[in-house]
Formats: structure tokens, C-alpha cells, sequence
């Protein structure tokens, strides 16, 4: 797999102008211009401005407050050829006043996740191949509508969730959700908190 290379003075430019705006960013999470704002200027990093396809990207997420500080987390969307550029970035973050900065989405406790998704323990669960070491899914969910394409993209977050950015870039091949059967154990489905264990063992 080739690897896409970071532009160092396009990473400075980055942080120069996150610094310049270090203030503002506090209300990015209830000012959706402010977190267009970032999405631009993480695009300008490695892509173009006339860039049209599906190539890495980068994107950003925040973790806790602790001791003052918001975290800002740079991103990869889960896609195995942009976690090189994440942790790069995030690596080559100056300090800045009021922000702490890391790479990659952490894995999170399952029940408390799905909690935050008003979802139950027993409203989610999955079947798995293991193809060339790494995992085909299904995931079914409760109440799951016809139309899944947005769901598709939710339930994508909800797995890099489960199970952190690194490891279902790396070990996750593809996946589908389904509407969940009345009885899934019947099915031989497992609950979604079984996952990690699952996938740390490949």
C-alpha cells in the first residue's frame, strides 16, 4: 500500500491557523459552520482544492475536558491508508493554549456507548466471517428501518466506537446491518460488547 505523505509547511499552515482560532473552536460542537470550518482545512492538508474522489481523509472528533483542556482528536474516517496521516498531524501539534491534541478515535465501554445511541445491550448484535484475518460483519440492530443508508453510516461510527479507529480500520473487511430477528440468539448473533474481545484475538 503506498502511503500519502504530509506537506510539512500545509501541517504548519494547519496548526497556525487552529491556534489563530483556538477560541472559537470551543463552541465547534453546537456551531456546525465552525466544524465545517475545520473539515476545510483538514481537506487542504492532503487534498486539493478541486479534489473529487474517495481518497484518504482526514476528520476530527473530541474527547473529555480534563484539568481545563478540550481534546481535539484528528481522525482517519477509519480508513486504513489515512491513520499514517492522522498521527502525523496529530503529532506535529504545537501547545496550544486551552487544547490537548491526540490521534485516532479510543475505544469506548459498550453499554455506556450504546446508551448515548438510546440504544439497549440487547438492541444490537452481529454474526462474523473471518476472511484472511480480518472480519466480514452483520450487524443487526432493533427497529432498523428500510431505508438504511444513513443508519449504514451511523452504525460505521457506533463500530469504530466499539472498537477503536486503529482496530476496525485495520481488522474490520466489511460490514452490513440488518433489521434485528425477534429471537437472535436462535441465530447463533452475539451482543455487540463481545466484539472487541473477537477482534483483539486475530
Amino acid at each position: 500500500m503506498r502511503l500519502v505523505a504530509l506537506e510539512s509547511d500545509k501541517v504548519d499552515r494547519f496548526w497556525q491557523w487552529f491556534a489563530q482560532n483556538a477560541t472559537r473552536m470551543t463552541r465547534v460542537e453546537t456551531d456546525m459552520t465552525l466544524s465545517n470550518e475545520i473539515a476545510r482545512e483538514l481537506r487542504r492538508i492532503h487534498q486539493p482544492d478541486d479534489y473529487v474522489g474517495n481518497g484518504p481523509c482526514l476528520g476530527f472528533d473530541f474527547g473529555e475536558k480534563k484539568d481545563g483542556q478540550r481534546e481535539l482528536i484528528i481522525t482517519a474516517h477509519g480508513i486504513i491508508s489515512a491513520l499514517h496521516l492522522a498521527t502525523r498531524l496529530a503529532d506535529s501539534a504545537p501547545p496550544i493554549p486551552g487544547w490537548r491534541v491526540s490521534a485516532l478515535v479510543r475505544r469506548k465501554n459498550t453499554d455506556r456507548l450504546l446508551n448515548e445511541y438510546q440504544l439497549g445491550p440487547d438492541d444490537v448484535w452481529f454474526k462474523h466471517e473471518i476472511v484472511d484475518a480480518r472480519l466480514n460483519l452483520t450487524v443487526f440492530v432493533i427497529n432498523l428501518p428500510e431505508e438504511k443508508e444513513h443508519d449504514i453510516l451511523a452504525i460505521r461510527d457506533l463500530l469504530i466506537y466499539t472498537l477503536g479507529e486503529e482496530v476496525f480500520a485495520k481488522k474490520i473487511n466489511v460490514f452490513d446491518c440488518q433489521r434485528l430477528p425477534t429471537d437472535p440468539e436462535i441465530w447463533s448473533l452475539r451482543r455487540l460488547r463481545e466484539l472487541p474481545e473477537i477482534a483483539d484475538k486475530l
